[in-house]
């Protein structure tokens, strides 16, 4: 008996400290092998952030200096999201939270690394039809990176050890960091796909950041209902059925947002695009 109650205290004690050390830290268990702290999403970001910076041909980044007015606004909508006091952001003040323009008209889409670098393609933005499409489509991939389901996607695909060492830069292989890349620009990378409770959180959660905003709260639902981008690849990799967007009419229900578009000109705004 005395063994036992022992073992009983012993456990609950290691329960206590492990509890404390999440909580503390916000390290995430990704996998029953170990732990990947936040700033391992940052890390993993950062060199793929360095890797497309360095490949301009395959890359077209657009210079902030030469579209200002577009960047301005990108930046408005993602400060919006990350300080508007309905958020439920676990990251909003540890990761980078950049936003970067990549000219590529062919490419209906827009993608996020762990530790929260954004990346849009001309492709994608000039198919949008409002500045609150736009709004949903920041706090959708804002999402994406603050519930780590990026990061997961990699671990779940390559295992723990591999991208542990990859964050932190204990393995120098080009060849793995061009795959790895790759994944993320191409959209191969899924970490919606399969998993039916990511996909209802995607919906809750960035509706919830479009809630007292100056955008409408069923922006989520009007993106992913473009003509343009319903028929691209990308609301297909997003994995996003009709049932799941039939859940952000009851999410805005549920909240009682408003739903009214902002009167901006979204028209002039991509314009300015290249």
């Amino acid at each position: 008996m005395k063994i036992t109650g022992f073992l009983t205290s012993f456990l609950n004690y290691l329960w206590a400290w492990g509890m404390f050390f999440i909580l503390f830290t916000g390290c995430l268990p990704i996998s029953k092998q170990g732990l990947l702290s936040p700033a391992d999403d940052l890390n993993f970001g950062k060199i793929i952030r360095d890797n497309i910076a360095a490949q301009p041909q395959q890359f077209r980044l657009l210079a902030e200096v030469q579209y200002p007015q577009f960047y301005l606004k990108l930046r408005q909508i993602r400060d919006q999201m990350l300080t508007n006091p309905n958020n439920v952001l676990n990251y909003a003040q540890r990761f980078d939270w950049d936003i970067r323009l990549i000219q590529n008209d062919q490419m209906v889409g827009a993608f996020v690394t762990p530790g929260g670098y954004m990346y849009c393609y001309t492709g994608l933005l000039k198919q949008l039809q409002t500045e609150d499409e736009l709004a949903a489509l920041i706090a959708l991939l804002i999402v994406q990176a603050d519930q780590r389901w990026v990061m997961q996607s990699f671990v779940e695909q390559y295992g723990l050890t591999l991208i542990e060492q990859f964050s932190r830069r204990k393995v120098e292989n080009d060849n793995l960091l061009q795959v790895f890349t790759n994944q993320l620009s191409l959209q191969v990378i899924i970490p919606l796909r399969m998993n039916p409770g990511r996909q209802t959180q995607l919906v809750q959660l960035t509706t919830n950041l479009l809630v007292n905003s100056s955008y409408a709260c069923s922006s989520l639902k009007t993106l992913l209902q473009n003509p343009a981008i319903a028929q691209s690849n990308w609301r297909n990799v997003l994995a996003l059925t009709d049932e799941v967007i039939q859940a952000i009419d009851n999410r805005v229900i549920t909240l009682g947002c408003s739903t009214v578009l902002s009167n901006q000109n979204y028209t002039q705004l991509k314009n300015t695009l290249p």
